[in-house]
């Protein structure tokens, strides 16, 4: 078997960087001394040549490489004394020997084989019922919270991974944007593909899902191919980095095996090897964000003079830039907090992140999960917190962070979840995307929820940074009145991040008021909190439809076709569409069984349905399907036949639509007008005819103007116009009207804004008897409004007050 004996020089040789590099020994200038070393060790060990380690990247591109970082005012380490020799196994360590006694060599190793830096399943229950590492800390980075931060899903970003193998196939990364960059055979492919799907798992309503499922995902595999060296990982590291740019990701799911007792057979940092220091720490200086394992094994990274390189503080220590990332386990039996069990650990670990009870896709079958675990799920769940970071400060600046930034960030105790004994631990803490965010100003939008009063008054409903629920009035009169105080325990009570629905009523028995009702997503389900007129407030804790009802994250849509019925329209998690019925006045006393209206379309990416009612006792229901058709649906109350209601209408031309922009539906009498933006971004209306149940074909109000397809789009009433609004791919809300009794769209026309908008918080519009009210929000989180008497004319869209 073939062994191979790494080398670092002595600076100043001037050795060519090619093979035979030992030739340049005979160059009069040098000290005759080393190369009669040399031929020492040649005539014990026949054969013997200099072979350059970074032999993956042409020399020229290699200088290309150091002089980048140099000009970026770093001095690199310099590969070029890097040099490795091959030898049969039986003598490699007496090659060792005789290497380091030469005078020109500093360091001389053996090189190990790498592997993967987890145990499947370790410790865990392979049957974990949650995705910890996509949820609200403690027990996860909150990843869910970001995808609601421009960028936040890794638009934008990269990550190579190293390691051994991948199951494309798989359901879970089919859709991926995955590219091979580098690959070379294939093995430990459960492991890689487990790897792939805590990243990049689709959106797709199968499985989990990726903490940033819009990434790109570079796969880059440690063996470098026939006629190389096996165990090449610091050449592989360099491979990647020349290929990847400032900014993106590099996850080494690979560890250094540790021989040393009491923890033989455990694994440490791949960076122990200092050749793999030298490629780490060139990418880094490069601007790639390099994510490495601690490994398994518990080993204390402290204890060893062996490691003092990698140790801060000890004067051999060198900073290779790496983000070093522990793993912790929920401590039984209340699996409240986070503990060290298994983990390296040491003052060079960064920050720590799930060990266990990982939910990730398995190889075993292109269906099939499994609970994934070891501080390679843990690199894993911080490289994509890494790449969420840089996406959304991509999106934000148009430039990202440094590594060390990045690395300073991911370890602030104050922006994570620390274990139960910090101090003892050593895993540093555990990323909160959640924190980070906020603390970087990368602020998380959601549309608002509206409903006009009557007459020129209306109502909004949102959740704040905290996912706490906030509520304002707006009349004509006095414009906006300040934040309703919400009682406690409502005040801080947390929702789950979703567009709520809101309704309003005007009661006169059994007595006169204006009531209130808001819908929104939950941990127990569906929530509701009602108040009115008289200053009664409900309370928004307890649930009226329980978890299974509707999906969390999709938008709630509801109506009320009489003043003691509530209809509920929502997306379930089967990805169905439902509805839910109840009387508003005991909807604590229980609602209708979510009942199915479709049970053949899919679901499961719309970001909502929208219902409308045209009539006491009618409802109309309109959503996108999966296959982006548009769908209608129309209720009657109560039902006369079978449930009340209609099969699923679509329109026939076959313009595929976006689900992930809500769309907009109007009642016009005895027709309905309902907005949505098709797949190519441009926005589309249609009129539906409920007397004879068709749906005319979608005209494009614009085609000039490409419609972002992640908030909701508006349709309103103002005067003799009927308004179509959407928020376009550069932010701007965008306004176009057709006349009530018919014709052509005008064009969409800017609407002014005193500060930029998002359009993952699209556009609410509100028909009030003077006009239409657009509700916008702002890339820093703020509610900006805006009242145009006619949908042609527009004051300026302003912060509320």
């Amino acid at each position: 078997m073939t062994a191979s004996v790494d080398l670092q020089l002595i600076d100043g040789l001037g050795l060519s960087y090619a093979p035979g590099a030992e030739a340049a020994l005979l160059d009069p200038s040098l000290d005759p001394v080393f190369n009669d070393a040399w031929q020492a060790l040649v005539g014990t060990f026949p054969g013997q040549t200099l072979v350059p380690l970074f032999d993956q990247v042409p020399v020229q591109d290699l200088a290309d490489l150091v002089s980048a970082v140099r000009m970026g005012g770093d001095e690199p380490p310099d590969p070029f004394v890097w040099f490795t020799l091959a030898c049969d196994e039986a003598v490699a360590d007496a090659l060792v020997a005789a290497a380091q006694a030469l005078p020109m060599v500093v360091f001389a190793r053996k090189r190990t084989k790498v592997f993967v830096a987890a145990n499947i399943s370790y410790g865990t229950n392979p049957d974990a019922a949650r995705t910890l590492q996509i949820q609200p800390a403690p027990n996860g980075v909150d990843a869910i919270y970001v995808w609601q931060v421009a960028g936040g899903a890794g638009d934008g970003a990269r990550v190579a991974d190293i390691e051994g193998g991948w199951r494309l196939d798989h359901e879970e990364l089919v859709a991926a944007n995955i590219r091979k960059l580098s690959v070379f055979g294939s093995d430990e492919v459960d492991h890689g593909t487990a790897v792939a799907g805590i990243l990049v798992s689709g959106d797709n309503g199968v499985g989990t899902v990726g903490i940033v499922p819009n990434a790109e995902f570079d796969l880059v595999t440690e063996n470098r191919g026939a006629g190389v060296a096996p165990n090449s990982l610091a050449q592989a590291i360099l491979f990647a980095a020349r290929a990847l740019s400032s900014g993106d990701v590099l996850l080494l799911e690979i560890a250094q095996p540790f021989f040393a007792p009491p923890t033989a057979g455990a694994d440490i940092l791949v960076e122990a090897d200092p050749a793999v220091q030298v490629a780490i720490g060139l990418a880094t200086r490069r601007g790639v964000t390099v994510i490495e394992p601690a490994g398994n094994g518990g080993v204390n990274l402290d204890a060893f003079p062996f490691l003092a390189h990698t140790r801060p503080g000890n004067p051999a220590f060198v900073d290779s830039g790496a983000i070093v990332v522990g793993a912790g386990e929920l401590t039984p039996p209340l699996l409240d907090s986070w503990s060290r069990t298994f983990s390296s650990f040491g003052s060079r670990v960064d920050c720590f992140a799930a060990g266990s009870r990982i939910v990730a896709p398995s190889s075993s079958s292109t269906t099939a999960l499994q609970a994934f675990g070891g501080t390679s799920g843990a690199s894993a769940i911080v490289a994509g917190v890494a790449a969420s970071l840089q996406a959304m400060t991509l999106a934000s600046t148009q430039a990202t962070l440094a590594p060390a930034d990045v690395r300073r960030l991911l370890g602030s105790a104050s922006l994570g979840t620390l274990p139960g004994d910090p101090l003892g631990a050593k895993i540093g803490s555990m990323p909160d995307l959640r924190q980070i965010s906020r603390a970087r100003g990368l602020m998380r939008v959601l549309p608002i929820g509206a409903a006009a009063i009557g007459g020129n008054a209306l109502l909004i409903v949102h959740l704040d940074a905290d996912n706490h629920l906030a509520r304002r009035h707006f009349t004509l009169l006095t414009g906006w009145g300040q934040p309703i105080p919400t009682p406690a325990p409502s005040d801080l009570f947390e929702l789950t991040a979703a567009q709520p629905a809101v309704t309003s009523s005007d009661e006169v028995d059994p007595i006169a008021r204006l009531v209130f009702d808001a819908f929104l997503s939950g941990p127990g389900g569906i929530h509701h909190i009602f108040w009115d007129s008289l200053n009664q407030v409900g309370d928004v804790t307890p649930p009226i439809a329980p978890f299974t009802a509707a999906a969390q994250g999709r938008a709630l849509a509801a109506v009320r076709p009489f003043l003691n019925l509530v209809v509920l329209a929502a997306i379930s998690p089967e990805g169905r569409l439902v509805v839910i019925t109840g009387d508003p006045d005991v909807l604590l006393a229980g609602t209708s069984a979510p009942l199915v209206l479709d049970n053949v379309g899919a679901y499961r990416r719309v970001a909502g349905p929208t219902i409308v009612s045209r009539a006491a006792g009618q409802a109309d229901i309109v959503t996108i399907e999966d296959g982006g058709g548009l769908s209608w649906f129309t209720g009657t109350f109560p039902a006369t036949i079978g449930t009340g209601w209609s099969p699923r209408f679509t329109e026939s031309s076959g313009v595929a639509f976006d689900p992930g922009a809500r769309p907009a539906l109007l009642a016009m009498g005895d027709v309905l007008l309902a907005a949505a933006v098709g797949t190519d971004g441009s926005l589309r209306a249609t009129t539906i005819h409920p007397a004879t149940r068709t749906v005319d074909a979608p005209i494009e109000v614009d085609p000039s103007v490409a419609i972002d397809t992640f908030g909701p789009v508006g349709l309103g009433r103002a005067g003799q116009n009927f308004v179509a609004l959407g928020v376009d791919k550069q932010g701007v809300l965008r306004a176009a009207t057709r006349a009530v009794a018919g014709g052509a769209w005008t064009p969409l026309l800017p609407v002014l804004s005193a500060i930029p908008l998002s359009p993952l918080g699209g556009v609410t519009a509100v028909t009030i008897d003077i006009g239409i009210m657009a509700i916008v929000v702002g890339v820093d989180g703020v509610v900006c409004s805006s009242v145009s008497l006619d949908g042609l004319i527009w004051p300026p869209l302003v912060p509320l007050p």
